[in-house]
């Protein structure tokens, strides 16, 4: 399953029988959408090891990307190039204004990484700046995975994502003492959502937020003169301090201008207060490769990445949509004209970024292995998917570990 002229790496000895979570698991959590249905095979039957070095390892390339990244972000909004990374007029007067403002907002990302097993050398693939998923089985089914197992192997998952987002609610607190402990958390009404935003209630009630509610997007009312509120009963409603939207910023630029606008003077009237801020736009954009490439030539865990795919003389690269996600619209390309692998989605009338290959560790069965490192201020968990294609997408399992 690896690209010609690609070492494999397996990992077969480091993988081990494991339950799959209980039915009553996850009834109790409120989680059965996730191990049930079309996602009755979602998570892998065994869980793999990886040793304290490699954890290690993942932690100080997420450490060090993120810190790239941020700085690029801030160069390229002081150039204002906005047109390499895909963000229209209506949203860079807020990208502006929320990177001269905002930095120190920021709440939760994920870094995707190919390598990091063995001497495979760890390689950012891209980093979901904006809205991140995964939370649930990060923060509570791997472990319930590895508590299970009938012979433990190791010391658990390195799994510590609620603590850390407990105490960036908390930190967000203390940096905004002028605002209320109040948060919003909205969806656009998709379950998986739903399960990620959950986590993060339960880290923002931790660290001493008093009113913590969700809703989807259709139900929140956003004031120009006020702010944002809900309507909770008749003729009573909540106004809110915090609003974290598990909804792109890019969604709001290109398919919800007017309500971008609002947003805008919402924002910079310190009316409220977005989590994850608008500067994570820039991070989000595949647009932003490129130039933390160029950046940061010294930086090891960066893949080269282009706006030309002339920039590949061999012809192996792959080729991603500017804000595509969950794989949609990916190819692959190893030489020759056809791609070897491609995703169908709904971002094919983006402009496209390209990007070196990376080597992914195996197993017999021909899956790919991917970690993802979750990143509050430092890296604070790792979750493991992996999948027998080429392109690990949506139909990716994901596999707990416990560290050797």
């Amino acid at each position: 399953m690896a690209p010609a002229n690609q070492a494999v790496l397996m990992v077969d000895n480091r993988l081990f029988p494991a339950p799959v979570p209980s039915p009553r698991f996850m009834r109790r959590e409120g989680m059965e959408w996730l191990s049930s249905g079309e996602n009755e095979d979602y998570f892998a039957d065994e869980i793999i090891g990886i040793s304290e070095s490699e954890q290690r390892a993942w932690s100080q390339a997420a450490q060090h990307c993120f810190e790239a990244l941020r700085n690029t972000a801030q160069r390229i909004a002081r150039d204002q190039n906005w047109r390499d990374l895909g963000i229209p007029h209506n949203a860079q007067r807020l990208v502006k204004y929320s990177i001269e403002n905002e930095l120190d907002d920021f709440l939760v990302g994920r870094f995707d990484f190919a390598g990091g097993f063995g001497d495979y050398p760890i390689k950012m693939l891209e980093f979901n700046a904006d809205t991140c998923s995964l939370l649930p089985e990060t923060a509570h089914v791997q472990r319930h995975l590895w508590v299970e197992m009938r012979k433990k192997k190791g010391s658990g998952p390195f799994d510590p994502l609620l603590v850390a987002l407990t105490r960036r609610f908390q930190r967000l607190l203390q940096q905004h003492p002028d605002k209320e402990p109040t948060l919003l958390l909205s969806t656009l009404g998709y379950e998986e959502d739903w399960l990620n935003v959950e986590v993060l209630a339960e880290a923002a009630k931790a660290a001493g937020f008093k009113e913590v509610h969700k809703v989807a997007l259709e139900a929140v009312i956003f004031d120009p003169e006020n702010g944002v509120f809900i309507e909770i009963g008749p003729d009573r409603f909540i106004q809110f301090d915090f609003w974290y939207k598990m909804i792109p910023w890019e969604f709001f630029a290109y398919e919800e201008p007017e309500l971008m606008g609002l947003l805008t003077d919402l924002v910079m009237e310190n009316k409220i207060k977005v989590v994850n801020p608008a500067w994570t736009m820039i991070m989000q954009s595949k647009g932003v490769l490129p130039h933390v490439f160029r950046d940061h030539p010294q930086e090891p865990s960066l893949l080269k990445a282009s706006f030309s795919y002339t920039d590949f003389p061999d012809g192996r690269y792959a080729r991603k949509p500017l804000f595509g996600r969950t794989g949609e619209n990916v190819a692959l390309f190893d030489g020759n004209a056809r791609p070897m692998a491609e995703n169908d989605g709904d971002y094919s009338n983006m402009p496209p970024v390209f990007q070196d290959l990376a080597s992914f560790a195996v197993d017999e069965d021909g899956h790919r292995y991917q970690a993802s490192v979750f990143f509050c201020d430092h890296p604070c968990a790792i979750g493991i998917r992996r999948q027998d294609d080429l392109i690990i997408d949506d139909d990716a399992e994901f596999v707990g570990h416990t560290v050797l």
